[in-house]
């Protein structure tokens, strides 16, 4: 899509535009991500409204470091590594503020972000979705980050690659192992 001009939207371009002081390349960036990250912190810090904060904050970050981003690699490989690194460290703060509050009494379930008696409205699509994220809680951390990032928040599997800094090769077979063990423990039940 070139919106009127001889642009192409991809990536690469976006940031040598924005880089360049064309704030519609900074606006066309901003949807083209916005839900896959938004998206994908949602997953991981299971608020919208602090997941919300975690995508504009990256964005800003983004903007005032325009300077220093290689334009070859693109926007999604930072932002999404961003919003990892920012979601990771505020699950961490907010265990270690569970923790400190109860005393380190662990009872299990702090901060497991499932929901198991929804009275509200047992529609099927919610019960979907808290049967979706057992199964992935049941993964390692390093497992669900590549299924969060490849089903919730769109990327490629070499825009995760870029992300985990993994190798492509590694990223495909570590994808389909996971994919392989989330099916497991689905016949399981």
């Amino acid at each position: 899509m070139a919106n009127g001009n001889t642009y192409v939207d991809n990536d690469a371009d976006l940031v040598r535009r924005l880089q360049n002081g064309d704030q519609g390349a900074f606006e066309r960036l901003f949807e083209k991500h916005r839900r896959g990250m938004l998206a994908y912190s949602e997953k991981l810090v299971g608020e919208r409204s602090l997941a919300e904060d975690i995508v504009q904050d990256c964005f800003v970050e983004f903007v005032e470091k325009i300077e220093g981003i290689n334009a070859e690699r693109g926007a999604s490989g930072w932002l999404y590594r961003v919003a990892r690194n920012r979601s990771i460290d505020i699950l961490r703060r907010r265990k270690f503020e569970i923790s400190r509050r109860e005393g380190s009494q662990d009872n299990g379930h702090a901060g497991d972000g499932v929901v198991e008696n929804n009275p509200a409205d047992g529609l099927m699509e919610k019960e979907m979705k808290a049967n979706a994220q057992t199964l992935l809680d049941t993964l390692p951390q390093k497992e669900r980050d590549l299924l969060l990032l490849r089903f919730f928040g769109g990327l490629s599997f070499r825009e995760i690659a870029d992300v985990l800094r993994r190798p492509l090769g590694t990223v495909l077979w570590q994808v389909q192992r996971s994919l392989r063990k989330l099916r497991e423990i689905a016949d399981e039940l």
